[in-house]
């Protein structure tokens, strides 16, 4: 039967840890389209409050989007540091609740 240190469950976390860089990454990249787009877009355009108040929104749930994804792959780092020093069987693993 696996155990928690057992390296199955430590490739597991590195697998969640690869995930979770990459959608960092893609939000990252989006924020920073939706700066570029509301550069490019037509002055008189983005004078409106609709337009100002939509892209200032997106722009903070992508904010927030990177520090959830910044926190669970803090928990998931802990986890396997934690999971990899433990004996097998005396691991418990305490997330932060970042969800």
């Amino acid at each position: 039967m696996p155990t928690l240190a057992d390296p199955s469950t430590l490739a597991a976390l590195a697998a969640a840890r690869r995930l979770l860089d990459r959608a960092r990454d893609d939000a990252v990249t989006l924020r920073g389209d939706v700066g570029a787009l509301a550069d490019a877009t037509d002055w008189h355009a983005r004078a409106t409050d609709g337009y100002r108040a939509g892209v200032s929104s997106l722009s903070d749930s992508l904010a927030r989007l990177e520090r959830l994804i910044d926190a669970a792959d803090a928990d998931l780092a802990a986890a396997a540091s934690t999971l990899s020093r433990a004996p097998d069987g005396a691991a418990s693993l305490a997330l932060s609740g970042w969800w």
